[in-house]
C-alpha cells in the first residue's frame, strides 16, 4: 500500500508578558520545525497574549484582533517564506461587539486556506469564556491545505466526540486541536494527575474511534490574575500527537516550551480502518435522538416509576426504520436483533410483558396521542331533488289559518290574480272578481253613511269627472248653496 508521510510540528510556550514577545516566539518556534523538516506547524491556543478569561473585564475585549490583522499578515508571509502550513489561534474581533476563537489555517503559499470559530464555550472558575466568546457558526468543516485536508477544532471542543465524529465523516485526514487547558493551583496533586489523564484519554479515544492521528497543542506556565475571584492558572502543557489506534508518537513536558516535531504516516489510516470498521458499522438509524439535549422517560416511552429498572429497549422490524435504511443493513445485523430481543425481552407472564407491549422505535420517537370516541351522528334521510323546486303550484295545499285558498289553497293556473277565487274580507262582501281592480265604479252598493243618507264614499257611482268637485253630491244631502258644496 503507497505511504503518504507528513512531518509536523508543535510549538508550545509560556506567555511571555506582551503580544509582541509572544508573536516572536512563535515565529521562532515555526523556524525551528521548518528548519527540521515539519510542513506543518500548530500552535497553542490564543498564543499572541495571555489567556483572558479568568475574569469577567470589559477592558479585555481591547486584546482581540481582526482577521485578517496584523497577526494574520506576518504569519502568511512566514508561511510562504518557509512552504509550511500553519495552523494560528486568535482572539477575533469580527464586528463591534462581537467576538469569536478562532483557528486561522495559512497555506504553503501564504494564502489563508480557511478559518474555524469554536463551537463548544465553557464557562466555569478559571475559564470564564462565554463572556467573551460567541460560538462558532461555520460548523465542523475540514480544511484543504497543500498537505491534506485538516480537521481543525479548538480547547474545549476536545471534550465533545459529537465534533470530531463529524470531521471524520467529512474526509477529515488529521484531527488539530490548539489548547489551553490548566489545573487550579489549590487542586491537590492526585486530581491533578486525573484531569491530565482525562484530558489525554479523550483526545487518544478521538483518534481510536476515527481512525486518525491526532495532534493537539497546549499552552504551559502558570498566570497569575490580580482580578479573577479564582486564582492563578497553572497550564499543563503536556502537548502530543498520537497514531490511529490511540499510541502516542511524541510528547512534550508540562512545565516548560517546546518544538515538538512528528512524522506521520497518514496512509496508516486505509489500513487502521480496515480492521476497526467503526464508519462501516455505525448504526445511523437508531441514533435520531443525538440532537436531544437529554432523553426523558416521557419521550423514551417509559415509565416513571421503572425508569431505572426497565431494560434497554430493541429495535422493531426494519421496516419501522423506512425502506431506503433498512437496505443499507447487512444480513449479519439481524442475528445481532434477535439475539439481543431475545435476551433483552422481559419474561412471559410478567407484569411488564402482559400490561405493557413493546414499542417500536418510531413509537418512541413519535408518540401518538390517545384516541377520543366521537357521538354517532343520526341517519339523513335521502335527499330526493323535486321536479321544479321554484314553481309553487304544484305544491299541495294546505289549511291556511285565515280561512281557505291563499297561500294553500289549491293550484293556480296563473299568476294573474285575477282569475282567483273569492276570499272573506272585512274590506268587502266577497264578491265576484273585478275586471279591474283600480276601477271603482263597479264597487259593492251604498252602505249607511252615519252623517246621513246614502252618497258619500259609500253612495252611487259618481258621473263625469271624479276629480271636479262641482259636481259632487254633498256629503250625502242636497246640494249645498256656496261654500264648498256650492253649484
Amino acid at each position: 500500500m503507497m505511504t503518504k508521510s507528513l512531518t509536523a510540528g508543535l510549538v508550545q510556550l509560556a506567555y511571555k508578558g506582551s503580544a509582541e514577545a509572544n508573536l516572536a516566539a512563535c515565529v521562532d518556534g515555526i523556524r525551528q520545525a521548518a528548519a527540521q523538516g515539519a510542513k506543518l506547524v500548530l500552535l497553542q491556543a490564543l498564543h499572541n497574549g495571555p489567556y483572558p478569561c479568568q475574569c469577567e473585564e470589559p477592558a479585555r475585549f481591547d486584546l482581540a484582533e481582526p482577521i485578517p490583522g496584523n497577526t494574520t499578515v506576518a504569519l502568511s508571509a512566514l508561511a510562504q517564506e518557509l512552504g509550511v502550513v500553519i495552523v494560528a489561534s486568535l482572539f477575533e474581533r469580527r464586528t463591534t461587539g462581537l467576538y469569536h476563537q478562532t483557528a486561522v489555517v495559512l497555506d504553503a503559499d501564504g494564502q489563508q486556506a480557511g478559518l474555524y470559530r469554536k463551537m463548544h464555550i465553557p464557562n466555569h472558575p478559571g475559564a470564564r469564556e462565554k463572556f467573551y466568546f460567541t460560538p462558532g457558526d461555520l460548523g465542523f468543516k475540514p480544511v484543504d491545505t497543500a498537505v491534506g485536508r485538516l480537521g481543525v477544532l479548538m480547547d474545549w471542543d476536545q471534550w465533545f466526540p459529537e465534533a470530531a465524529r463529524l470531521m471524520a465523516l467529512a474526509g477529515a485526514e488529521i484531527l488539530l486541536y490548539p489548547t489551553a487547558m490548566g489545573w487550579n493551583p489549590a487542586d491537590d496533586e492526585g486530581e491533578q494527575e486525573r484531569q491530565l489523564d482525562a484530558w489525554i484519554t479523550v483526545q487518544r479515544s478521538h483518534a481510536i474511534t476515527n481512525g486518525l492521528p491526532l495532534m493537539t497543542c497546549n499552552r504551559t506556565g502558570i498566570e497569575e490574575d490580580e482580578a479573577s475571584p479564582d486564582g492563578a492558572r497553572l497550564f499543563w502543557g503536556s502537548s502530543f500527537v498520537c497514531g490511529a489506534q490511540g499510541e502516542i508518537l511524541a510528547e512534550a513536558p508540562s512545565d516548560e516550551d517546546s518544538v515538538l516535531l512528528v512524522t506521520l504516516d497518514l496512509a496508516r489510516s486505509e489500513q487502521v480502518r480496515r480492521v476497526w470498521p467503526f464508519l462501516r458499522d455505525r448504526r445511523v438509524e437508531a441514533y435520531s435522538e443525538l440532537y436531544r439535549r437529554f432523553i426523558d422517560a416521557s419521550v423514551a416511552g417509559i415509565a416513571a416509576d421503572d425508569h431505572e429498572e426497565s431494560p434497554i429497549r430493541v429495535m422493531e422490524s426494519r421496516s419501522s426504520a423506512g425502506p431506503s435504511v433498512a437496505e443499507d443493513l447487512d444480513e449479519g445485523h439481524e442475528e445481532d436483533d434477535e439475539e439481543a430481543e431475545i435476551s433483552q425481552a422481559p419474561p412471559e407472564g410478567s407484569p411488564r410483558h402482559r400490561e405493557r407491549p413493546r414499542l417500536s422505535l418510531q413509537q418512541q420517537q413519535h408518540p401518538e396521542p390517545e384516541q377520543q370516541s366521537r357521538p354517532e351522528r343520526p341517519e339523513r334521510p335521502p335527499f330526493r331533488p323535486r321536479e321544479d323546486r321554484f314553481n309553487r303550484d304544484s305544491r299541495p295545499p294546505r289549511d291556511n289559518r285565515y280561512g281557505g285558498g291563499g297561500y294553500g289553497g289549491p293550484p293556480r293556473g296563473d299568476q294573474n290574480r285575477d282569475d282567483r277565487p273569492p276570499r272573506e274580507s272585512h274590506y268587502s262582501h266577497g264578491g265576484p272578481p273585478r275586471e279591474d281592480r283600480f276601477n271603482r265604479d263597479d264597487r259593492p252598493p251604498p252602505r249607511e253613511n252615519r252623517y246621513g243618507g246614502g252618497g258619500g264614499y259609500g253612495g252611487p257611482p259618481r258621473g263625469g269627472d271624479r276629480f271636479n268637485r262641482d259636481d259632487r253630491s254633498g256629503t250625502g244631502g242636497p246640494p249645498r248653496q256656496g261654500g264648498y258644496g256650492g253649484p
